[in-house]
């Protein structure tokens, strides 16, 4: 498991038990499934900081507020606040040069920085296609 399955699992068993507890023997199994599932989805999120920056796609968000603050003067780009997106970091070069996030969209093809990003989580799995295989 990685590390951010590893605290999703962590957060959703922690929700389960405080579920319970408040539930009392019989809790019912939908609020458990809601509370684990709400808790999971919170501790998905890191610190873009803490992104691999290996060219392995992750989900990142950005600032909700991020063109306000940064080119207030430019209103086409306030379309891109809180978007997410699947972006990548190829690294930082040996003359640590950071080429920063990149990703095809109207604002460019790359060098978007660690700083418009709220945070980021490893992508989904793959959804199973219903009937392909049954």
């Amino acid at each position: 498991m990685s590390d951010v399955t590893d605290l999703r699992v962590e957060a959703a068993a922690r929700a389960v038990k405080d579920a319970m507890l408040r539930q009392g023997k019989s809790p019912d199994a939908h609020d458990l499934a809601q509370a684990a599932i709400k808790a999971a989805d919170a501790a998905a999120w890191q610190p873009i900081e803490s992104a691999p920056k290996d060219r392995t796609p992750v989900l990142a968000k950005i600032h909700d507020d991020l063109f306000q603050r940064l080119k207030p003067n430019r209103e086409d780009l306030r379309r891109w606040n809180g978007c997410w997106l699947v972006v990548a970091h190829s690294g930082v070069h040996e003359d640590g040069f950071d080429m920063g996030w990149y990703v095809a969209a109207p604002v460019g093809n790359g060098g978007l920085p660690d700083d418009w990003f709220v945070g980021w989580q490893s992508l989904p799995a793959t959804p199973a296609i219903r009937g392909r295989d049954e």
